[in-house]
């Protein structure tokens, strides 16, 4: 996430936005609507399997267990969006950046929401601590006037807290929904 690299002082070792560069990024990779960067989702899992028929496709069909399919299909929903969210370029001036990023908020604005709902006892709690860092970030990014106290104001966020539930929920996903958050 944008936040935990700004948070973590990485912005040199990343591009000039902040994000990994992208010849930093695997070639199936994005930078999701946080900043962080995603690959594509496994194509073998746990209880993932894909369909022959798309046999050579870059996306195969995915299915889940039945008992998981509500939470993998709402997690897929949010690496689909973070996925199509645009490169945020820090260098902008601050207006423009603040409009993007917002933007990309209001975009996934209940995504997690519906995640949240159908995520098992596991790893709920996990998943709401993100939802809440993510939610506090784009406070942050709205009450900013400026890059500079944008990023000041992240360094307030619980990071370590976001980052270990990160983890937590990683493990979880990738084996349970074959999917890679990046």
């Amino acid at each position: 996430m944008l936040a935990a690299v700004l948070a973590l002082g990485g912005v040199a070792a990343c591009g000039g936005d902040g994000t990994p560069a992208a010849s930093d990024r695997p070639a199936n990779s994005a930078v999701d609507a946080a900043g962080a960067a995603t690959t594509a989702p496994a194509a073998t899992a746990g209880a993932v399997s894909t369909d022959s028929a798309t046999a050579g496709s870059e996306a195969p069909a995915v299915t889940w267990a039945p008992e998981d399919e509500a939470f993998c299909q709402a997690l897929q929903d949010v690496v689909d969006h973070n996925t199509a969210a645009p490169d945020f370029d820090i260098t902008l001036p601050w207006a423009e950046f603040q409009q993007q990023f917002m933007s990309t908020g209001e975009a996934s604005s209940g995504l997690y929401d519906d995640a949240i709902a159908n995520a098992p006892e596991a790893v709920a709690d996990d998943l709401q601590v993100i939802s809440d860092y993510s939610d506090a970030m784009f406070a942050q990014a709205g009450a900013a006037t400026s890059t500079e106290e944008f990023q000041a104001l992240i360094l307030e966020l619980p990071t370590a807290e976001m980052s270990r539930a990160r983890t937590e929920l990683k493990g979880y996903v990738d084996t349970t929904c074959g999917l890679n958050l990046g």
